[in-house]
């Protein structure tokens, strides 16, 4: 009756600008929105394959902390070279905060360097239980000759961080 739902207007030059940001905005963030389903799709794909192949809850603790008398021989002998490895990584973390908190402390270049250096055995020691938990898996569908590789992919994780290190060192 008289009142007017539209009103007719001339189109300037800001509303094609705001249309064109806001029509690139939502293309953007739907896009953002699609690569993180997809990302968090692998994500879950992942954790579930791992879970899929890791050693049951407790079973690993018990056997690398001893806490369990009934283990078969070879178990025992993994469990007694787990714990070296762990007391060793215990041993580096504790180094390399000291030498850290001194080396800052003294203005020293050296012990902060070394403190790296004992960071760097502390990330090989947790490389090597990865690779070795891993390698223990038993035979399953998706691994019938066992995970025995992932002890040399591992290895050979290691090998190249040292190779790494020297030519750096040499580079410089």
């Amino acid at each position: 009756l008289g009142v007017k739902i539209v009103q007719r207007k001339a189109v300037t030059q800001t509303d094609v600008l705001i249309f064109g940001l806001t029509s690139a905005l939502l293309t953007l963030s739907d896009k953002m929105r699609r690569s993180v389903q997809r990302t968090v799709r692998k994500l879950q794909s992942f954790r579930q394959g791992i879970v899929r192949h890791s050693t049951p809850p407790g079973e690993w603790l018990t056997a690398v902390f001893g806490l369990s008398s009934t283990l078969p021989r070879d178990a025992a002998r993994n469990a007694e070279a787990d714990q070296v490895t762990l007391f060793g990584g215990l041993v580096n973390l504790l180094l390399s905060v000291l030498k850290l908190v001194v080396g800052v402390t003294c203005h020293s270049a050296a012990l902060v360097a070394d403190a790296g250096h004992s960071m760097s055995d502390l990330f090989s020691d947790v490389i090597t239980l990865w690779a070795v938990q891993m390698g223990r898996l038993p035979p399953d569908e998706d691994h019938p000759y066992g995970h025995g590789k992932f002890e040399a992919i591992g290895s050979l994780f290691l090998a190249l961080t040292l190779l790494g290190t020297g030519l750096s060192v040499g580079a410089s």
